[in-house]
């Protein structure tokens, strides 16, 4: 039992601080969100068939600004895509929301560059759940309609952040006007919010939103492991199947999110379909099996306990029939289940069940953040990054929220010891009064009594130091995963995220000390070549060949390499002046010539293009000029016939 109440401490320490980090971080981040969105609404709309776009701040596309139609088999995509006006229906909603469409709908987008240069922007359809989404757009060129399917680009596109949501990209002439045609196709609302980004704000936006998710889903993985733990701890059921109402709250977020189809089952449909659905189910199922046993009912309401058992079995069946429950029951199930669930836990919290408060103010929070999304969906509500994010941080919360209630199960068992244990000093004090004479054997009962205190003192102490190595484990290990995040599994070189953070860090020194600052971009020639000829396995081989020779060239503490991205690598060399710097490059240019690469019996010869840059840090020189210089130094290596240095020493 003691071991309990040390855990209940810890538990709710644990989940207060949590709670409160990610919350603060997250409402920071969602309301810059916001104001990204509702503040820059962009240029206003020059007439009703014209939005207006540039490159300083995101435009809204409102209901006004377009005209829909519906898909049929009587109507030709030529003649739909070149047909006029009339045939186009406005959109009598407020918002972006059609309702419940069987068919695929096309939507009529006239835009226009009010600006005198060439302008990137992106349509983003901020809603993730569609069957298919293809962008037409008329190409001058060829005379005809060129194409981009669910918002993904025909031709690989770099140094972009990949989108949870159907993004695409496209760049309008000086005071270009052209008419974007967008056809949706989906199983369920057709919502289809829609935003114009100038590029690099979509890529700012989107940063903003994994930071986000990363956060939210990053504390709902640290509380199903916390509950995982205590369970092996305590074997208590509640925990187990707090955990899975956990992973399935994680499973509908991916799912709802879009990140799901992005990181996990890429672009299948079918699959994405089931996800979604199977989420839902899962998550209704764990949560009716959590509530029966967090608040007792099988003990306190039998009849509501019944209900909910029906509920699961439903559910249950509905996921081994496949989907031949209709959607509409689905929803009035799941509907009456929130309700019953809603006015079990306050009839219980009147009762005097104190975690049943807990288990309210959840529940609330699930509700509201899911009416809310529910409302957006249907066209009652505008789109709002705050209503995105809210159901998210509502689930965050509510998770939250309830861990504090089992942590404080561990209290109240704790609070009925004490009070057995008073009762029975009281009796014994009773004993001892009727007993007087009996003062030896009292006695020994008292010594009795301290041998047991002083045996459970032993357990406490014992038990301490046993968290206490527990605690160090979990520090180790969050130690490793740190390492692992910060090195790249294939080469075992350090990547990207290290490369930034250190690049900071020496500016910074190299600034105080007024020295100089180099820097080696090394890029492996033809390598897409070597992939198509040899296959990725090649590919592979040779990074990891090129990574050993670049160690054997770097052998200062302060020198670093890390992977780039792709075939690139990068070597920061603090106090390095131009002259060495040339040098270490052409050794390593050489070094790489002169060197081959053996995979199944093929002998594969590499080169690489390498660009150096020395710049000496201030607070007018940030790290990002080091890297544009040696960028650009490695262009110029790779248009000047590769297998060559080239440097750049000034801004």
């Amino acid at each position: 039992m003691d071991l309990r109440f040390k855990e209940a401490a810890v538990t709710k320490r644990f989940y207060i601080s949590l709670l409160a980090t990610t919350l603060v971080i997250c409402a920071l981040l969602t309301i810059n969100q916001y104001l990204m969105v509702s503040t820059n609404t962009g240029s206003p709309v020059t007439n009703k068939g014209d939005i207006s776009l540039s490159n300083y701040s995101p435009v809204v596309v409102k209901a006004e600004h377009i005209s829909y139609l519906e898909e049929n088999s009587s109507i030709n995509k030529n003649d739909l895509l070149n047909s006029t006006l009339g045939q186009w229906k406005t959109i009598e909603s407020k918002h972006l929301s059609l309702g419940r469409k069987d068919t695929a709908i096309w939507y009529r987008i006239p835009i226009k560059n009010t600006n005198a240069t060439t302008i990137d922007q992106v349509l983003e359809i901020q809603w993730p759940n569609l069957y298919s989404a293809e962008l037409y757009r008329y190409n001058i060129n060829l005379l005809s309609y060129a194409v981009q399917h669910r918002g993904l680009s025909t031709q690989p596109i770099p140094n972009r952040t990949s989108s949870p949501t159907p993004a695409f990209y496209f760049t309008l002439a000086p005071h270009e006007s052209t008419v974007l045609y967008l056809r949706v196709k989906t199983s369920y609302f057709q919502y289809v919010p829609m935003t114009f980004w100038a590029e690099a704000l979509f890529q700012q936006q989107l940063q903003s939103k994994i930071i986000i998710y990363s956060l939210c889903f990053g504390a709902l993985s640290a509380m199903l492991i916390f509950n995982l733990f205590l369970f092996l701890k305590l074997r208590s059921k509640t925990h187990v199947f707090y955990s899975m109402y956990i992973l399935s709250i994680n499973f509908y977020q991916l799912c709802v999110t879009g990140y799901g189809q992005n990181l996990l089952w890429l672009n299948n449909i079918p699959l994405k379909l089931i996800s979604y659905e199977l989420s839902i189910y899962l998550a209704f199922l764990f949560c009716n099996v959590f509530i029966r046993y967090f608040l007792h009912l099988k003990r306190n309401l039998k009849r509501v306990n019944s209900i909910l058992i029906i509920y699961w079995s439903m559910a249950t069946l509905s996921l081994l029939i496949g989907y031949s429950i209709p959607q509409q029951v689905s929803e009035i199930v799941a509907a009456l289940s929130y309700m019953i669930a809603l006015f079990t836990g306050y009839y219980l919290f009147i009762r005097g069940y104190r975690n049943a408060l807990y288990f309210c103010i959840a529940w609330v929070l699930f509700t509201l953040s899911g009416t809310a999304l529910l409302l957006m969906v249907i066209g009652f509500l505008p789109y709002s990054p705050i209503i995105e994010y809210g159901q998210m941080l509502g689930f965050v919360t509510a998770v939250l929220t309830i861990s504090l209630a089992l942590a404080g199960n561990l209290n109240v068992e704790r609070l009925h010891r004490i009070v057995a244990q008073e009762k029975a000093l009281q009796l014994e004090k009773q004993v001892s009064n009727e007993r007087a004479a009996k003062l030896a054997a009292h006695k020994a009962l008292l010594k009795a009594q301290d041998e047991q205190n002083a045996l459970l003192e032993q357990k406490v102490i014992h038990r301490t130091h046993e968290l206490e190595f527990l605690a160090h484990q979990l520090e180790t290990a969050n130690q490793q995963l740190s390492e692992i995040s910060l090195t790249d599994p294939l080469t075992n070189l350090n990547n990207r995220r290290f490369l930034d953070q250190n690049l900071e860090m020496v500016s910074k020194s190299a600034a105080r000390a007024r020295s100089t600052l180099s820097m080696l971009l090394i890029d492996i020639d033809h390598f897409k070549n070597i992939n198509d000829t040899y296959g990725h396995l090649a590919g592979d081989t040779c990074l990891v060949n090129i990574a050993g020779i670049l160690k054997k060239h770097i052998n200062r503490a302060t020198d670093s390499i890390a992977r780039y991205g792709g075939e690139e690598f990068a070597i920061v060399l603090p106090g390095t002046h131009e002259k060495d710097l040339v040098i270490i490059a052409e050794a390593l240019r050489k070094d790489v010539a002169d060197s081959h690469v053996s995979f199944n019996g093929h002998q594969i010869k590499l080169t690489v293009s390498i660009g150096c840059a020395t710049v000496r840090p201030s607070e007018f020189i940030p790290p990002d000029c080091l890297i544009a210089l040696t960028d650009k130094a490695l262009y110029r290596a790779k248009n000047n016939g590769r297998n060559r240095c080239e440097c750049s020493f000034t801004l």
